[in-house]
């Protein structure tokens, strides 16, 4: 009978850990400007201006800064472009205004990279740097959110271009993969 006691307890506890990685697994893709990857388009989409780019795919533009990019009738991606900041570099845009910003949607980032290069037209050479935010974890969702920001330099004097925040189904056409979507009550 001891023994009996002995495994009832971790089955149970067993049948609470499979339950709960389930419903972490259900968890939808977070809204992003008011639209969710994953979703299937409606009304507040239809109305939107969009451009076919080719096999069942369009860009669907949802005001100045915030694109949907469909496939079908599936919100593949969302693009967002936030106004940028005052920073002196990319990586004070992130670390004072994007990391916050983006935590607060996603959770913790995952990875944080740099690249760096160098673009010339004629005479005039700029160097580039550009970070990119990863949030990969969701991978096995069905979603992934990056971060991008490009900081230019020439002649000594920065530039940061407009952010780029970024969150999109991973490849629902060809995998399947993508968060159900939300209905609405």
């Amino acid at each position: 009978m001891s023994k009996a006691w002995g495994l009832q307890p971790r089955a149970l506890l067993v049948s609470l850990c499979v339950a709960w990685s389930c419903r972490e697994a259900a968890r939808p893709s977070p809204t992003l400007m008011g639209f969710r990857v994953g979703s299937i388009r409606d009304s507040a989409l239809t109305a939107l201006p969009c451009t076919s780019i080719g096999d069942d795919s369009m860009v669907c533009a949802a005001g100045e800064s915030v694109q949907v990019h469909m496939r079908g009738n599936l919100v593949a991606a969302i693009t967002y472009f936030p106004t940028p900041g005052r920073g002196a570099s990319s990586l004070g845009e992130w670390r004072d205004r994007l990391q916050p910003w983006s935590e607060a949607r996603f959770g913790a980032v995952d990875s944080v990279r740099f690249r760096d290069s160098v673009a010339t037209a004629g005479e005039t050479r700029v160097a580039m740097r550009i970070l990119n935010a990863y949030w990969t974890r969701f991978v096995p969702e069905g979603w992934q959110a990056t971060v991008t920001i490009v900081e230019m330099r020439n002649d000594g004097e920065a530039l940061i271009g407009p952010p780029m925040v970024s969150v999109s189904c991973v490849q629902p056409w060809s995998r399947g993969r993508c968060p159900p979507p939300i209905v609405r009550r």
